[in-house]
């Protein structure tokens, strides 16, 4: 059984490995993060007019950021680098997400 949070880097480490083509084993599973990334967006207009267009107008979205580290160095064929890949909320499947992360888990987590 493991933790979720065990599960969660186990999920990451997998998201981040099919990303960048790199295998699962050369991503370090202690480095990874998982975040939501909230953005408010932004209206040019200070009070409701329908003549007001802006074009510096930016739409609120939402993205799921996963965070991790390659391991590598002399010998090992990989360059010790960060690693970044974000999931829209457009593309965010809650319940496809969760059955990723129990099956990282083994199956089954503990919270």
């Amino acid at each position: 059984m493991s933790s979720y949070d065990v599960a969660l880097q186990a999920w990451g480490a997998n998201r981040l490995s099919a990303e960048y083509g790199i295998p699962v084993s050369r991503i370090d599973r202690s480095s990874i993060t998982v975040d939501m990334d909230f953005n408010e967006g932004m209206v040019c207009c200070e009070v409701p007019n329908n003549d007001c267009y802006c074009t510096q107008a930016i739409s609120p979205s939402a993205n799921v950021v996963i965070n991790g580290r390659v391991l590598g160095g002399p010998g090992t064929g990989f360059v010790p680098r960060l690693l970044e890949t974000r999931i829209d909320s457009l593309w965010f499947d809650f319940s496809e997400i969760l059955r990723e992360i129990v099956e990282a888990g083994d199956g089954v987590i503990s919270l």
